[in-house]
């Protein structure tokens, strides 16, 4: 009995001689759709038996006709059937009408044709258990040999299948796994295997659909390949087929075949020959969530408490320099087969590819909040439709804190300028005390000379109170010097302790050397007007990706010089870099608007009559890096009361003028936002950020200010020249305004040039 199973059921042919399509054997060689509904079916002895998917006939008009055809015999959708005899491949063509002995011998390959395959254009392949590859070319009616470039590679051992979707390519399934031939060279194009999501590489056949399919069996069921995305859904045997009686029906290799009419797939079992159609598979969706099972800390697991669990939120000491995270999805069928992707957001580049491995480790995390996240497949290869996310918190050292070094930094100037004005107090009032003493011992002596002139008689006791109230006043008068070298000893104290407040503020600021070749070259003029400055400059690099950066520069003029305006400086600095690094904000104009919000928060001025502030340039160059080169993309800029200038391709100097209002300040200014402006990148040669220091100088012959003009025509004159002769010329013209007009700096002044044209 040769049982053929369908969707909903099965259909039974018997052995015997009493029915309509009884036959002798039932050992079946091969099948063909022949047309929509009609299927024929070839048994050993010469026997064929058509079917309409309902009913079998016999087709006894086709027997004895075909003396030749054997067990390993093929039918064709044009006609033609392929088969063995005297060791020779024989062809019956025409619609079976003609026979043909082809001169290729099958004994010359030392082993017996594994499967036929006929290809969508109408070429038959042989395909044996060696690393031959040989096709029936039906217009030359004769076979055709395939070059093959490497045997190792091809893994032709026990060939199960094979398929073409387009010419010159041919899928190939053996114990290998699954393999794309090409056909011109032999190459191996792509290899899949258990790591990319077969349950097996044990392969029993291969078959691809019209929707681009590649189906391959095994012993565990059916698994599908896209032959576009090559992605793999495994279907299990008992579950997920739409096959009746499956469990009584495992796949063998043997006869394969996808109708070219109906689309169904055929199979040999072990019990029959099973058959579907593959859109009766319904893809189901992976809803098992993923859960995380244990953390290790220092390889200590910790309790998983409503913190991890529920907020999923987990701190690490300073100390803790080893994590490990295990997790898993909640699919219980064939679990082996799960498979993981998981990233630590700031710290992996890209998706880390887990396979089956649950577990991930990491160590010496710097400080700072990360997410892990974690996708999944199931044994289907289906993804979960949604990641879990756990938030990793590395908690920092106390000095390294930002909050801990500006608040460092306060004490230690606030410190300084506190002494001061407390000294400088003391001094006042004992002068004022000495001072008083003198007029009070001048009105004595006065008093006395006049007694004396008057009084003779007394003259000698006068002298003598005279010669004390001297030598009182030289005793007063030497502790005046005392005070007074006290005084000049205290201020070199308090300088020394502004000079140490400089070195910091000095550190803080940019240098060329620090950056990677994202940022541009530049050169700086800085000229605080005293020891320590209110004026500074800022650069950061934003990295989007490992070939794309935004390079963030800035010139920032806080209200105040000497040390109220190196403390807003240093205020302004690290709300910087909190607004960037911290909170990721990296458009210009978002920028100013977050800092704004910051330092009106920070100084308090909702609650004060503070109205401290800053105006600020801020300019964002995107970079791009290329194989050879780097080039820029972008070119944004924002600005709170300060402009920004560049030269253009003519070599015109350009002003762009940032917004009227500054950081900080007014309360009628705190919900205001920033502009943001893009600039024509082509053709840029030099961006120049500034202060209004240098303009607002006083000096020259008529001692007037240097002006917005005359800076602007020195930037474009000087533009030309190479970075560090620019500079030398802006230093040089700035001591010579002074020198001229013998004046002092009234304000602490800052230049900054960039050079744009280095990218290209």
């Amino acid at each position: 009995m040769l049982s053929i199973h369908y969707k909903d059921g099965y259909k039974e042919i018997r052995r015997g001689e009493k029915q309509d399509v009884a036959i002798k054997n039932l050992y079946l060689g091969t099948l063909i759709e022949r047309e929509k509904n009609k299927v024929w079916f070839y048994f050993v002895d010469a026997q064929f038996v058509e079917s309409d998917g309902k009913t079998f006939r016999r087709l006894r008009e086709m027997e004895g006709a075909y003396p030749y055809l054997t067990s390993d015999s093929y039918l064709t959708s044009y006609g033609t059937m392929i088969t063995h005899h005297g060791g020779r491949v024989a062809v019956y063509e025409d619609n079976f009408k003609t026979y043909r002995q082809l001169s290729y011998s099958i004994r010359d390959e030392g082993n017996k044709v594994a499967l036929y395959y006929e290809d969508p254009y109408a070429n038959t392949w042989l395909l044996y258990l060696t690393d031959t590859l040989r096709y029936y070319d039906k217009n030359k009616k004769n076979f055709v040999n395939i070059p093959i470039q490497d045997n190792q590679k091809l893994g032709a051992i026990h060939i199960a299948g094979a398929h073409c979707f387009k010419q010159g390519e041919l899928w190939i399934a053996s114990l290998l796994g699954v393999q794309i031939v090409r056909l011109s060279d032999g190459k191996v194009l792509k290899t899949f295997t258990t790591r990319d999501g077969l349950t097996t590489t044990n392969l029993y056949s291969l078959i691809g659909d019209e929707a681009g399919g590649v189906w391959v069996s095994t012993q565990d069921g059916i698994s599908r390949i896209d032959s576009k995305t090559y992605k793999i859904d495994n279907y299990f045997v008992g579950r997920d087929l739409p096959i009746a009686s499956i469990y009584s029906m495992p796949i063998n290799r043997g006869i394969q075949h996808r109708g070219k009419y109906s689309g169904n797939l055929y199979y040999k079992g072990s019990s029959g020959l099973l058959m579907f159609n593959p859109k009766d598979i319904k893809e189901q969706p992976n809803t098992a969530k993923i859960v995380f099972t244990d953390i290790k800390i220092m390889n200590e697991s910790v309790q998983m408490d409503s913190t991890i669990t529920v907020a999923k939120i987990i701190e690490l000491a300073p100390d803790a320099d080893m994590l490990t995270i295990e997790f898993t999805l909640l699919n219980f069928s064939n679990p082996q087969f799960n498979s993981y992707e998981y990233q630590l957001m700031g710290f992996d580049k890209r998706r880390i590819n887990g396979y089956n491995n649950n577990t991930a480790t990491y160590t010496n995390l710097e400080p700072g909040t990360y997410r892990f996240r974690v996708w999944a497949k199931n044994d289907r290869g289906v993804p979960t439709k949604d990641f879990s996310e756990l938030i990793i918190i590395k908690n920092p050292y106390l000095w390294q804190t930002w909050w801990f070094r500006l608040l460092a930094a306060f004490v230690i100037l606030g410190g300084a300028a506190g002494l001061v004005y407390w000294r400088l107090s003391n001094l006042n009032k004992q002068k004022l005390i000495l001072e008083q003493k003198v007029e009070e011992r001048t009105a004595e002596i006065v008093r006395q000379k006049d007694e004396i002139s008057t009084i003779a008689s007394n003259l000698a006791v006068s002298m003598e109170e005279t010669n004390a109230l001297n030598e009182e006043l030289n005793i007063t008068l030497d502790q005046l010097k005392e005070q007074t070298t006290l005084i000049e000893k205290k201020n070199i104290e308090i300088v020394a302790g502004i000079n140490y407040a400089k070195r910091i503020q000095t550190a803080m600021l940019p240098q060329q050397e620090q950056y990677s070749e994202f940022v541009p070259p530049f050169w700086v003029f800085y000229r605080p007007r005293d020891i320590v400055s209110g004026d500074f400059y800022w650069i950061s690099e934003v990295r989007f990706s490992h070939k794309k950066k935004r390079i963030l520069i800035a010139a920032v003029d806080c209200t105040g010089h000497g040390v109220p305006g190196a403390l807003m400086s240093m205020i302004g600095h690290n709300l910087l870099d909190e607004v960037t690094a911290t909170l990721e904000v990296h458009s210009p104009c978002q920028i100013l608007t977050v800092l704004n919000k910051l330092v009106r928060k920070t100084l308090r001025q909702q609650d004060t009559d503070n109205r401290d502030g800053m105006e600020i340039s801020l300019l964002a160059i995107d970079v791009q890096k290329n194989e050879a080169s780097l080039s820029c993309s972008q070119i944004i800029f924002a600005g709170a009361n300060r402009p920004l200038c560049y030269v253009d391709a003519l070599g015109v100097l350009q002003t762009v003028k940032g917004d009227k209002m500054p950081i900080g300040g007014h309360e009628r200014q705190m919900l205001q936002e920033f502009t943001e402006f893009v600039l024509p990148h082509e053709g840029i040669k030099r961006l120049y950020l500034f202060s209004d220091g240098y303009q607002d100088q006083f000096g020259g012959y008529h001692k007037k200010r240097f002006s917005k003009r005359r800076l602007a025509e020195l930037l474009e004159k000087t533009t030309l020249l190479e970075l560090e002769d620019q500079k030398k010329a802006i230093e040089e013209t700035f001591e010579d305004w002074l020198n001229t007009g013998r004046e002092y700096q009234i304000d602490d002044a800052l230049v900054l040039g960039i050079e744009v044209v280095a990218y290209t």
